[in-house]
């Protein structure tokens, strides 16, 4: 039963988030946090360093690259779309436990990325 409530708010938050209109990158990691491919590449691994730098790994790459954000502004980020799109406390929290906590960093094999 919980398998399926977390099931349902996936869905319905990507349902909410996927129309929109947003940057690729930004397109990108909400579509990793859901567990969806809506970009192409699309990220396989998000990490964060200690120093709060986010890292994706992307289908078609070799390693991690550095994001242009911080863990905290994707959590505001996160957040703020939250209340404009009526995310509900459930939705708003599968997204935010998807966020990798600080430090977080692993080496994932190739075929992991694809």
């Amino acid at each position: 039963m919980i398998n399926e409530n977390i099931e349902r708010a996936r869905r319905s938050a990507a349902c909410k988030l996927e129309p929109i209109s947003t940057s690729t990158v930004v397109r990108s990691i909400i579509a990793y946090l859901l567990g969806e491919q809506w970009t192409y590449p699309y990220i396989v691994s998000l990490a964060c360093a200690q120093d709060g730098l986010l890292f994706a790994w992307e289908t078609e790459s070799d390693g991690y690259r550095r994001l242009l954000c911080r863990r905290h502004d994707l959590i505001k980020a996160i957040l703020q779309m939250a209340e404009i799109v009526e995310l509900s406390p459930r939705e708003r929290a599968l997204l935010l436990s998807e966020v990798p906590p600080v430090g977080k960093m692993r080496r994932i094999s190739r075929g992991a990325s694809e």
